[in-house]
């Protein structure tokens, strides 16, 4: 079904096919609503990704709205599968410092976005200051300050992950030098072995609050990937995208959720459409009860559909397939970006 056609069958099923009560804004949010929950619930809508490696690193963002990893597969020579773990961002850092061929992968969620890891060139502490630039270091950033902003966090991890608060920022000019440098000052680090920096310090710096999933594999492979060659391969289920006033009068736009989910999805709707027009009403509490028998009954169906379409994925990696040594396209869009647990 396309987005118009489910809201106008929505709309003669509640009496309103002249869209006098429930317009389409509302019949729009109430769409979105319904398609969220059950992709959601059903993590039935997959996208194949695949995204070249780092030495050292450890972590890669997922694309947007990614929910579950079903399998992941690590090319070095070959495609093997890698082991479902449960690795924290720390916890992958400590357990193979020396890196080396990846074993094992875990869904981290609620992660940070890095903005800054590396050495500090140099650092100042001088408690005569005001207390805001007691702490202060400087570094180099192949971006501009706007990268950088008052309330990120800084993390020391050289002291045993101190953390602190960027409590100001600015630019200095240092000639001959490949990059922007910038002096950072923060608030005193917290939970390491020294509540300040010194020089040669390994710093990273984040954003303060969290959004995204970031996959981690451990240990951190002990190359980078040569070009044109994807070392990890995923089956990854997302979420339903949201849907805009365009796509409901675009008649070659379907919805993408199985066919079985059609009902459910209808009842799903109808739900947030009475709920939003009228509060949560008998007749909303009856189309959300019908919405979740629906989906029971469809989601055997569709998990069937799921194997199918995972078992196909698999074999196109089985030895003898020629696609199996074949570089795929990076579909992380413009490369991947290194995201720091929150």
């Amino acid at each position: 079904m396309t987005a118009r056609e489910i809201i106008e069958e929505a709309q003669l099923l509640i009496g309103d096919p002249n869209v006098d009560f429930h317009n389409r804004n509302r019949m729009l949010f109430a769409l979105n609503r319904a398609t969220h929950r059950i992709s959601t619930r059903s993590r039935s809508i997959h996208e194949l990704w695949f995204c070249p490696v780092d030495e050292g690193q450890y972590e890669y963002s997922l694309p947007e709205g990614s929910l579950y990893i079903r399998k992941v597969k690590y090319k070095q020579g070959t495609w093997r599968d890698l082991d479902r773990g449960f690795y924290s961002s720390v916890e992958a850092r400590a357990a193979q410092p020396g890196g080396g061929s990846p074993r094992t992968f875990s869904l981290w969620q609620n992660t940070r976005l890095e903005k800054f890891v590396g050495p500090a060139q140099e650092a100042e502490f001088d408690r005569d200051r005001v207390e805001t630039l007691q702490r202060q270091l400087v570094i180099g950033l192949p971006v501009d300050e706007d990268s950088i902003r008052l309330g990120d966090l800084v993390f020391n991890l050289s002291t045993g992950h101190g953390e602190g608060v960027v409590t100001s920022i600015s630019s200095i000019d240092v000639h001959n030098f490949p990059v922007p440098v910038f002096k950072i000052a923060h608030s005193p680090l917290m939970g390491g072995t020294r509540d300040y920096s010194v020089e040669g310090d390994e710093i990273r710096i984040t954003s303060p609050h969290s959004s995204g999933h970031v996959m981690i594999i451990a240990p951190a492979p002990s190359r980078t990937d040569e070009d044109g060659e994807e070392s990890l391969a995923a089956f990854v289920a997302r979420q339903h995208r949201t849907i805009t006033k365009v796509d409901i009068d675009n008649d070659n736009d379907s919805l993408e959720l199985d066919a079985e989910f059609n009902d459910a999805l209808m009842y799903e709707m109808l739900h947030w459409a009475r709920v939003q027009r009228m509060g949560l009403d008998p007749t909303a509490q009856l189309y959300r009860q019908l919405a979740n028998e629906e989906y029971l009954t469809a989601m055997p169906l569709v998990e069937n559909r799921i194997s199918q379409n995972l078992n196909a994925w698999e074999r196109s990696f089985s030895v003898g397939n020629a696609y199996r040594d074949v570089s795929v396209k990076d579909t992380t869009g413009a490369g991947f970006n290194a995201v720091t647990v929150a």
